[in-house]
């Protein structure tokens, strides 16, 4: 039940920063190429991310060993949230060949937000598959 609550929570404060950090992408989207708005946009919300997390995860308080390990896990994010990303950005035409009916509907509605819903797409896999595992089992630990 405990591991529930925290997978929970630490979803909740992931979504919360991931928010942030869509909206900070979006916005550099216009001045910038999606890539390195992407990896700025995740860079400057990681910090808030981090204090959030070690609040959940850990009793012990601030530690250079954590801060360590969670720069790591934030270079990990960064970089698989900004290459899955960036891919299915890329691959939008085979995307389209592939899933044609669902994406004709997708992108009549919501074309200018592709980045956008692509990084959402890419965080969402990232938190379940290393995210999470990572900051409970070895970050915070």
């Amino acid at each position: 039940m405990v591991q529930l609550k925290e997978l929970v929570l630490s979803g909740a404060y992931s979504s919360f920063w991931s928010v942030i950090f869509l909206f900070i992408s979006y916005l550099l989207d216009f001045i910038m190429p999606k890539f390195y708005s992407t990896l700025i946009g995740y860079a400057l919300t990681a910090m808030g991310n981090f204090v959030m997390q070690l609040k959940l995860f850990s009793s012990k308080g601030m530690a250079y060993k954590t801060m360590g390990k969670y720069m790591i896990l934030s270079f990990i994010e960064m970089a698989t949230v900004s290459i899955f990303g960036h891919y299915i950005m890329d691959h939008k035409k085979y995307l389209e060949t592939k899933y044609n009916k669902y994406i004709d509907d997708f992108e009549k509605k919501f074309k200018k937000y592709y980045p956008t819903i692509s990084r959402t797409i890419s965080l969402s896999i990232t938190f379940l598959i290393i995210s999470y595992p990572l900051r409970k089992y070895w970050v915070f630990t």
